[in-house]
């Protein structure tokens, strides 16, 4: 039950995830967070790197999928569409039901899907839980809600377990 708290692969940001990487992974389509992950939480406009990533990315074939939990669909879609990516609100993340419901839309594989995100108790619980393969990024702004800061030590304490 633990190890499905441990991401596949940790990096400091999302940006190390090159393209190169994916493809000796056989990685098809990307299912990310949003808040400080890509970006700063509450940030609309994506800064110069995230978009020649994103770019980089879809030259590549490699889709990205942006699955938040936010309940905002207004703020969800203000970073997201002008970006041209598929996004999901409300995500309810780690429950397997989103993850399988785009899986299954974009006739895609779990062994070929990867789940980018910042928190292990959502992003990397869930993934793992599908099958896919999952990093885990440094949050980008460590000024958080309260609940997110005590969840941050609860996920300190699985790292730790799970080593």
């Amino acid at each position: 039950m633990l190890k499905q708290f441990k991401a596949d692969t940790e990096y400091m940001y999302y940006s190390e995830l090159t393209v190169a990487r994916l493809k000796k992974q056989g990685i098809t389509m990307i299912f990310s967070d949003l808040d400080n992950t890509l970006v700063a939480d509450g940030a609309i406009e994506a800064p110069k790197q995230l978009v020649e990533w994103l770019t980089e990315l879809s030259e590549n074939n490699i889709k990205i999928i942006i699955v938040s939990n936010n309940k905002s669909e207004k703020r969800v879609k203000e970073f997201a569409q002008p970006l041209g990516l598929e996004y999901y609100y409300k995500a309810g993340k780690p429950n397997p039901r989103i993850y399988q419901t785009i899986l299954e839309k974009h006739n895609q594989l779990p062994e070929e899907t990867l789940m980018l995100g910042d928190r292990l108790t959502t992003d990397i619980y869930g993934g793992n839980k599908m099958g896919m393969y999952t990093v885990l990024v440094n949050p980008i702004d460590a000024n958080e809600p309260m609940g997110i800061r005590f969840m941050r030590g609860v996920e300190w304490f699985l790292k730790i377990m799970v080593k």
